[in-house]
């Protein structure tokens, strides 16, 4: 009796748990990192990694060129780190949707530009110097590839 007793209380825990267990939203995207204003300084400059980043705006979410974009950048970040292309890189995002993550997008973008639309930059292996990609064409799938 005491065993069944203890065995509903585990799995009345567990079940508490679970239910308020935060679910992934749609910002977070397998094989790409979250990253904001606290976070991004402790991965760029990445010793012995290259780290490509995306920088979009929120507010700008929902526009077709936006989502595209980045919905490109998703697929092919997942591409590259399932078919093993990219072991020396990694991926990351960070969604401009306040003060703090604006003065990073500030600190990052060319000086007077404005995130209009997503912009992906490369950081090299310990280097915290961006270097913008593609630097005046748009891109999609088939020309990250």
């Amino acid at each position: 009796m005491v065993m069944l007793f203890i065995l509903v209380s585990q799995i009345l825990v567990w079940t508490a748990f679970c239910a308020t267990a935060p679910l992934k939203n749609e910002l977070v995207k397998r094989s790409v990192l979250l990253l904001d204003d606290f976070t991004f300084h402790k991965v760029v400059p990445h010793s012995n990694q290259d780290v490509v980043v995306l920088f979009s705006s929120k507010k700008l979410f929902g526009d077709y060129g936006t989502d595209s974009i980045r919905t490109d950048y998703f697929n092919f970040a997942f591409k590259m780190q399932t078919e093993g292309q990219a072991n020396h890189v990694l991926f990351a995002q960070v969604i401009v949707n306040g003060p703090e993550n604006n003065d990073l997008a500030e600190q990052v973008l060319d000086e007077g530009e404005e995130l209009t639309h997503p912009k992906l930059y490369v950081f090299p292996a310990g280097s915290a110097t961006a270097i913008p990609y593609p630097n005046d064409q748009p891109y999609h799938l088939n020309t990250l590839t």
